[in-house]
């Protein structure tokens, strides 16, 4: 069991450049490059280690809702507000392509295999060729938005603004359960290795905990508005949460006890809502982005 006074936590930077909200975040697999995507229209590259200022990688003429890192070609794959999938090769810029799945907004994108799954406004998934964005699967899940995509050990779960989690089989996107827990759209899902278990977070502030089947285990009174990401250590027993409420908070993923909350006041934290999260490669880091046009780069130590 840890500590709260065994967690260090300080502010390594503040990362601006973004003239609106923040919506989305991705990183190279060893966590040396962020990439982040926001109201602007702007697609951004950092060097977090560095703190230097970012550089402009794309300008759309949409906002950004989610952003996925290629790591085997170094491209990158937006999804705007407007249905758009924006595929920016690395190799050829030049290269840029466009297609439309002719739906809502893109809120959320995952990696399986050669594939991406795209999460829409409209209920639908669509599955992307990762080599070329082409579409080659549509399915509609649900008549709500689909707010999250997160995929672990060939299964693929979805949480919508149907108050549902819904659990998918990725290679043909047939639903195997679907589980009503939350009393609001759910945002974010991550999953815990150390127990084993689904964590989901939600418009009603609460983290839910499922089995990996979505049979109820538990739900935490999270955070005072909208729990939008849920991020897992990769190495330590430790996840963080982002909410509306302009926080961050860390939680001891052996047991769920709370272990800091990082506000504006005390850690020189984000003003506005946090929108995403992630662990850097080493897991020394967690980097943010807020509704406050920034990102931030927190490092995150454990004394054992």
């Amino acid at each position: 069991m840890l500590l709260p006074a065994q967690i260090e936590v300080s502010l390594d930077a503040t990362l601006r450049g973004h003239r609106a909200a923040v919506y989305a975040i991705d990183r190279t697999p060893e966590g040396d490059e962020v990439f982040s995507g926001a109201g602007d229209g702007m697609i951004a590259r950092w060097l977090p280690e560095s703190s230097a200022d970012g550089e402009a990688v794309a300008r759309l003429d949409s906002h950004i809702f989610s952003l996925l890192y290629l790591s085997e070609s170094g491209s990158l794959i937006a999804g705007d507000m407007q249905g758009n999938i924006h595929f920016l090769p690395a190799n050829n810029p030049d290269d840029f392509r466009q297609t439309s799945l002719n739906s809502h907004a893109v809120y959320s994108m995952v990696r399986w295999q050669d594939d991406v799954f795209a999460g829409c406004g409209n209920g639908y998934i669509h599955r992307l060729s990762a080599d070329s964005a082409e579409v080659l699967q549509s399915v509609q899940i649900s008549g709500r938005h689909i707010r999250c995509l997160y995929i672990v050990n060939d299964l693929l779960y979805a949480g919508c603004s149907d108050n549902c989690i819904y659990l998918l089989d990725p290679f043909d996107l047939s639903a195997t359960a679907k589980q009503t827990g939350h009393q609001g759209s759910v945002f974010s899902l991550a999953f815990n290795p150390y127990l084993n278990q689904l964590l989901s977070g939600s418009m009603d502030a609460q983290v839910r905990i499922w089995t990996p089947d979505l049979d109820p285990v538990a739900a935490l009174e999270a955070h005072l508005f909208t729990v939008n990401a849920i991020a897992v250590h990769p190495e330590w027993p430790i996840f963080a949460t982002a909410s509306r409420d302009k926080n961050i908070r860390i939680w001891d993923a052996s047991n769920y006890t709370l272990l800091k909350v990082l506000t504006h006041d005390r850690y020189d934290g984000h003003t506005h809502s946090v929108n995403k999260i992630f662990w850097s490669g080493s897991g020394g880091h967690l980097i943010s982005c807020s509704d406050d046009r920034t990102l931030k780069v927190w490092d995150v130590r454990i004394n054992l």
